[in-house]
């Protein structure tokens, strides 16, 4: 007779097994937070600072799109100052061909590599990509309602946040990571946003105050936020912690943007202090998940602006540096 819990079991460590084997072949890359990268067991010292490392970056970044060598060149080392971009790229290449050489690995499984263009190939040989991984596993839960989320979503949806080890390349001060920094940085705060509005209706006050707090973490700034800790507080009873909250937040404002609480905070705070505070969670945590849908719409056709323009200015300055070039050659 089978005994289909064992059976489960068994499918389960095989599907372990094969994961395990998959990942000891492959390139592992985690850009969230400081940067981690390996091929194999082999971590690629150096990362994501050296420039071979930089290059791969950029073209996982834009991991949708073939790239100029020339534009490529002058995008990452040309406002450095250097007059020699091309060959910065040129050994960015070969160091990441012999850093991976030494692997055992080959630069031709990821790179599309030409005598014009260069390219990541997103159907390369086996690879893992943190942010891939971020930002497909949550752009499915964009439009989930709070309340309509299974406790398997939820677990999956903490799962993905768990990948933001810190915002994208932390180390990395360039203009050309900008952009996605700040897009998987307003996704990652959209997921803290619909875990604690399902916690809250829920009455699971411990958990949503978690994350209500890791959403001041990356931006303490948040009134509303500070509003709904306040309340949350309230409800679980810490009413002390909940006007201390308020304090908190009165200082906050005022240390980074000068200026005072809104008026729902300064009300807020006077039902808490008289006891006179009553709400419906859950049709406030509803309404939210309205209002978050409508940041998200501004926020992105806001981010496509900002693409657009950033485009823009990169020609803008390729064309600058192209007439910088003939006067140099006129002069000589």
């Amino acid at each position: 007779m089978v005994n289909y819990n064992q059976l489960l079991l068994f499918a389960k460590s095989l599907h372990d097994a094969i994961k395990l084997v998959l990942l000891n072949k492959m390139l592992t890359l985690k850009l969230f937070g400081s940067g981690e990268a390996y091929y194999c067991d082999y971590p690629l010292i150096g990362f994501p600072n050296q420039h071979c490392y930089t290059l791969l970056c950029y073209l996982v970044l834009h991991r949708d799109q073939t790239h100029e060598r020339e534009r490529l060149a002058a995008t990452l080392w040309e406002v450095h100052g250097s007059n020699k971009p091309r060959r910065q790229l040129r050994n960015a290449l070969w160091r990441l061909r012999q850093v991976l050489r030494t692997a055992n690995g080959s630069l031709e499984n990821y790179l599309f590599v030409s005598n014009e263009n260069l390219a990541f190939v997103s159907e390369a040989e086996a690879y893992w990509l943190d942010i891939e991984i971020f930002e497909e596993g949550l752009t499915k839960y964009l439009d989930t309602a709070p309340q309509s989320f299974t406790s398997e979503q939820i677990d999956d949806l903490e799962a993905i946040l768990n990948l933001y080890q810190g915002d994208l390349l932390m180390g990395v001060y360039e203009d050309w990571c900008l952009y996605e920094r700040e897009w998987l940085r307003k996704l990652y705060l959209i997921g803290l946003n619909k875990l604690l509005d399902y916690h809250d209706i829920h009455k699971n006050y411990e958990q949503a105050l978690a994350y209500g707090r890791k959403i001041l973490e990356c931006d303490n700034v948040q009134e509303r936020v500070h509003r709904r800790i306040m309340r949350l507080l309230w409800q679980s009873g810490q009413r002390n912690a909940a006007l201390i909250q308020y304090r908190q937040c009165v200082q906050i404002l005022r240390d980074e943007l000068d200026v005072s609480p809104m008026p729902e905070t300064e009300n807020l705070y006077q039902q808490l202090r008289s006891n006179q505070f009553f709400t419906d969670y859950a049709s406030e945590a509803i309404s939210r998940q309205k209002s978050n849908s409508e940041e998200r719409s501004l926020t992105h056709q806001a981010l496509q602006r900002l693409q657009k323009l950033k485009a823009i200015v990169e020609e803008a300055n390729n064309e600058i540096r192209r007439l910088e070039a003939l006067f140099r050659q006129i002069d000589q």
